[in-house]
């Protein structure tokens, strides 16, 4: 079958990619950076938030204990609840994060890799890992 002149450049033009179609995916993908980087920002508040009620709880309780009107027999839990809910958070939006980053690579046409922010977000969610079960055996290990 032999293709006219116009067909070719018809099938040319189907082929090229409009700009505006880059332009909006490049914006996309930059408000996906934003929204996860507020959610990392937002799991360290969360963690930084839990291990300073720690201390305070830690001194407040050691103070009921002394007195004997301590109703619980640790202070731990305020720091593991919030710990452990900033980084199962921070674990949920990083897979969105990742889903959506995977769609917007095959609007352009282009690979996967591992950006910068997917980076933070992995470092993040360790470090509350860590966090949390170092403040579970700390518990553990108090008298």
């Amino acid at each position: 079958m032999v293709q006219t002149n116009e067909q070719q450049i018809r099938i040319l033009a189907e082929q090229e990619i409009d700009p505006r179609l880059d332009l909006a995916v490049a914006s996309t993908q930059l408000a996906l950076d934003r929204t996860q980087l507020s959610w990392v920002r937002t799991a360290f508040t969360f963690m930084s938030a839990g291990l300073a009620l720690d201390k305070g709880a830690e001194a407040m309780h050691r103070a009921s204990v002394l007195a004997g009107t301590n109703w619980v027999r640790t202070s731990h839990a305020i720091a593991v609840v919030l710990t452990a809910a900033a980084t199962v958070s921070l674990m949920i939006s990083t897979y969105a994060y990742c889903r959506e980053a995977r769609r917007l690579a095959r609007l352009k046409n282009t690979i996967v890799w591992l950006p910068p922010v997917l980076f933070l977000s992995l470092l993040v969610i360790c470090l509350g890992g860590t966090l949390s079960i170092l403040l579970l055996i700390w518990h553990r290990l108090e008298p």
